[in-house]
């Protein structure tokens, strides 16, 4: 099984030893999940109200492109997206401190994509069962390839009256993947630049980087 590691930073931009740095590195790269209980993300004045699932359209998730500034899947008139935007701006600006400060490592690599933001909870909500959450699944779909990319999500629970979280872990990936790997159809030649070419992807990366996802939970 995967092992939840604690780490006791409590700063987004909170300088790290080069000995914390290595532990978490290690942590990361033997599949293990880092937990910070004494990292949270502060909700300023106003951004209360956006912690309900009201702040969502349709779509599970409001996700913002750091890059442009572009927030999608978001209901609210043009003031409360002024104030999603400016929160979740501010939870991927700390999201990409804490990766330079603890992983500098990857910093050269580091390609930050997009952030989301998830009001609406799991449990209860209609959906079918190729898109239900609440099963074990690998962060990595056909219709966003990662290219050779490795994805790091940082993820922040600001649940309004302080409900925990409850994640389930599977094994280590390399044990998932030897399991089905025999299984999985071989690709065929020409189909990942056809489904660019027909816009059925997102992703165009270039190999050995590292998508840094940002995700809070309302």
């Amino acid at each position: 099984m995967t092992d939840v590691i604690v780490l006791p930073n409590a700063n987004w931009d909170q300088p790290c030893l080069t000995a914390e740095q290595q532990h978490a590195i290690l942590a990361l790269e033997s599949s293990n999940v880092l937990l910070f209980p004494q990292l949270h993300f502060p909700i300023q004045d106003g951004e209360d109200r956006l912690l309900s699932p009201t702040a969502a359209g349709r779509a599970k998730n409001v996700n913002l492109d750091p890059a442009s500034g572009a927030l999608r899947g978001s209901n609210a008139d043009e003031a409360e997206l002024k104030l999603l935007r400016s929160m979740m701006t501010r939870f991927a600006t700390f999201s990409k401190s804490l990766d330079s400060h603890l992983l500098p490592r990857y910093e050269a690599d580091l390609q930050q994509a997009r952030t989301s933001y998830r009001p609406i909870e799991i449990a209860g909500r209609s959906t079918s069962w190729r898109k239900d959450d609440t099963r074990l699944h690998v962060d990595s779909f056909p219709s966003s390839p990662t290219q050779g990319n490795r994805i790091l999500r940082v993820f922040s629970n600001v649940h309004p009256q302080g409900r925990s979280r409850t994640w389930r872990l599977g094994e280590p990936f390399e044990d998932v993947a030897q399991r089905y790997v025999h299984s999985l159809p071989k690709p065929i030649c020409g189909a990942s630049l056809t489904l660019n070419c027909l816009a059925s992807q997102k992703a165009d990366a270039a190999p050995m980087t590292i998508t840094c996802c940002a995700c809070m939970t309302g």
